[in-house]
């Protein structure tokens, strides 16, 4: 079981993971996005190529590209991040009904 600070460290990374695949932009604009500092972006996508042997291309001006998955199978990613969206959105449904 993870840590309180793994699990955090984990949901930055998957977060990331998610903004890439959905090519949300680049370093700074997916910083500003998730409210963290640059350096993490650049963190979690050395992280991601290095352990998970993931090919990230960058580009300053169009952002970040998967060029190749590595060990992470993309269709299987693509349904959890589905699954993950919609408890979100289902949750956040709850809080505002209970408020």
């Amino acid at each position: 079981m993870l840590g309180n600070r793994s699990s955090e460290q984990f949901n930055v990374l998957f977060d990331v993971l998610s903004a890439i695949a959905e090519k949300a932009g680049n370093r700074f604009e997916l910083a500003e996005k998730m409210r963290v500092s640059p350096q993490v972006i650049g963190r979690q996508v050395k992280l991601l190529r290095d352990q998970f042997g993931m090919k990230i291309k960058s580009s300053t001006k169009y952002g970040y590209s998967i060029e190749d998955w590595g060990i992470i199978d993309p269709i299987r990613f693509a349904e959890h991040r589905q699954m993950v969206n919609k408890e979100n959105q289902e949750g956040k449904v709850n809080q505002s009904e209970s408020s």
